[in-house]
C-alpha cells in the first residue's frame, strides 16, 4: 500500500518496479498526465486518483487506467466491473450499460 495523497505531485514516475503494490492512493495532487503502462505496476487493485486535474483534461484516463491495470477493482472509489472493462475493450457495446 503506498498513500501520496496531497502532495502536490505533477509527474507519476518511478512506481512501475513496485511489483508488489496493490494501493495507490494519488489523489489530491497536481496530476494532469498519465501513461499507465509506463508509470504504474500492473498489479494495482485499488488506485485513486480523484481530485486531479487528470480528471478534466483526460476524460479517457478512467478508460486508460481500466484496459491497462488487468487487476483493477476500484478506482476514484468506483469499482470497476467486468462489463465495463469489456466495453472499454469494444467485446460489448457501451449503450447497454450506460459507460462512455
Amino acid at each position: 500500500m503506498l498513500n501520496l495523497s496531497h502532495n502536490r505531485i505533477e509527474r507519476l514516475e518511478g512506481l512501475k518496479h513496485l511489483d508488489q503494490l496493490v494501493y495507490l492512493d494519488m489523489s489530491s495532487n497536481k496530476l494532469s498526465e498519465l501513461d499507465v503502462e509506463a508509470s504504474l505496476p500492473g498489479r494495482i487493485n485499488i488506485l485513486k486518483l480523484n481530485d486531479n486535474p487528470i480528471e478534466t483534461e483526460d476524460p479517457e484516463y478512467r478508460k486508460k487506467c481500466v484496459v491497462g491495470l488487468q487487476w483493477l477493482t476500484e478506482m476514484d472509489k468506483i469499482k470497476v466491473v467486468a462489463a465495463e472493462r469489456m466495453v472499454y475493450l469494444g467485446l460489448m457495446p457501451a449503450s447497454r450499460f450506460n459507460i462512455k
